[in-house]
């Protein structure tokens, strides 16, 4: 399932075509609410690779359900995902020796599983929230003094 827009689809179709895969991968282009779709993935493979790549909330989304996640080892997604996803370099071969450890190997998948309960901690809204309020309290604090 690729879910997405993106300069490559349309290679990546082609791609499918040349395999004679076509009719085993689902083109489903950009979905509004794709964390609907998440919970139902084995793995989920986050492929952006754009220097400008913000947060990336998918990925997070998907470590929420659960769903073992491979991404590109790049600035942001190493903060972000830290140990709980797979990290690789970009490069086609490597994305899909990684689904294919991810999907074949169990142990690898509880491992990351185990990791994500722990990452996906980091991002829970009260404790977000809490540190925005004690920001807003220090900079309040900061102001008051000058």
């Amino acid at each position: 399932v690729i879910v997405g827009k993106g300069d490559q689809l349309d290679s990546l179709k082609k791609l499918a075509k040349k395999f004679k895969i076509q009719n085993d991968v689902l083109f489903l282009g950009f979905w509004e609410e794709l964390y609907e779709a998440l919970g139902l993935f084995d793995v989920f493979v986050f492929s952006s690779y754009w220097k400008g790549e913000g947060f990336g909330l998918a990925p997070v989304e998907a470590l929420n359900l659960g769903v073992p996640v491979i991404a590109f080892d790049q600035p942001p997604m190493k903060e972000v995902l830290n140990s709980s996803a797979l990290l690789i370099k970009k490069d086609p071969r490597k994305i899909a020796g990684a689904i294919l450890r991810v999907y074949k190997n169990e142990k690898l998948r509880k491992k990351l599983l185990e990791n994500t309960k722990k990452q996906i901690k980091l991002y829970d809204i009260s404790k977000i929230a809490n540190q925005y309020k004690n920001l807003f309290i220090e900079l309040e604090r900061i102001a008051f003094l000058e």
